[in-house]
């Protein structure tokens, strides 16, 4: 049931409605009229419409469609650029539209790419658990103490930092440029 939940077919109908009803599709975009975006959020329409206690407590897609012919559509009416646009007072209109955008989120850089073996944090480093730990509990006795120092006394104590954290962070570090390593390895292999 879940998987047939988590169709495109039935994530369009629990989030838009039922198209040329609830929304359309203009130039491969999902829209909605003001009147059919308000329903969206009178409580008596949703109850009459919607099976929202079901859809809210079940898995579901959300943010961006990434493929098919929506490709480039939310799957929350509410996050769609143009609803949003559709719902600013005009001095938000104008300001945004002197720039080019639509909404207050393209004044951000864009997610940087993600490597195609994911993140370093997901890397499994308990092979290396106490030297990891070692250096954690080394930084945080140290760094405190760095930041309060009396500057006279820094170049000492950094020099001492530095000496003791070197062997754990080492290791941790060289365990960690292997696994990068491997798993960009088992990627290249895949292509």
């Amino acid at each position: 049931m879940w998987e047939e939940m988590m169709s495109d077919e039935w994530q369009l109908l629990f989030n838009w409605g039922v198209e040329g009803e609830d929304y359309s599709i203009e130039d491969g975009r999902l829209v909605m009229t003001q009147e059919q975006y308000e329903n969206t959020l009178d409580n008596n329409w949703i109850i009459q419409n919607k099976a929202r206690a079901f859809f809210e407590s079940s898995p579901k897609k959300q943010g961006w469609i990434l493929d098919g012919d929506l490709a480039g559509n939310c799957w929350e009416p509410g996050n769609q650029p143009e609803i949003v646009f559709g719902q600013m007072n005009d001095y938000d209109k104008e300001f945004l539209a002197a720039y080019g955008y639509q909404k207050f989120a393209d004044f951000v850089n864009p997610p940087i790419e993600l490597a195609p073996y994911g993140e370093a944090w997901q890397i499994d480093y308990s092979p290396v658990d106490v030297d990891h730990q070692d250096f954690l509990d080394i930084q945080d006795k140290y760094l405190p103490e760095l930041i309060m120092t009396d500057p006279d006394n820094f170049d000492a104590l950094w020099d001492e930092f530095v000496e003791e954290i070197t062997p754990s962070a080492t290791v941790f570090q060289e365990f960690m440029q292997e696994a990068v390593l491997a798993e960009a390895h088992k990627v290249l292999d895949n292509e």
